[in-house]
């Protein structure tokens, strides 16, 4: 069974200024999902995933509230050696996120 976690909906900011996760979701099952990985979230799929980040990740669009913590996500991931990271989204999303977000990973 699929449940959907709302791990948090603020934008970089509401991180910034007092420490709440910006935009991001974690539905789990057998295969988990992480929607949008916005400045704060990594700790929380942490907290629910007890410490093993999914390799499924799907990204609306490319504000920071949405991508922000991607790259350091992405290190953390790889360091687990858990398989594959597996990014999702429009073309366009993937591509400004490789270019942009994703730089200081090359």
């Amino acid at each position: 069974m699929r449940k959907l976690h709302c791990l948090g909906t603020g934008t970089g900011a509401s991180n910034f200024l007092c420490g709440a996760p910006s935009s991001g979701y974690l539905l789990t099952g057998p295969e988990d999902l992480l929607l949008d990985c916005g400045l704060g979230v990594g700790r929380e799929v942490m907290a629910l995933t007890e410490g093993k980040l999914p390799r499924h990740v799907y990204l609306s669009h490319t504000h920071s509230d949405h991508t922000g913590e991607l790259p350091v996500y992405m290190a953390v991931q790889y360091a687990q050696a858990t398989g594959r990271l597996e990014l999702y989204g429009h073309e366009d999303v993937l591509n400004w996120v490789r270019d942009h977000r994703l730089h200081e990973l090359t």
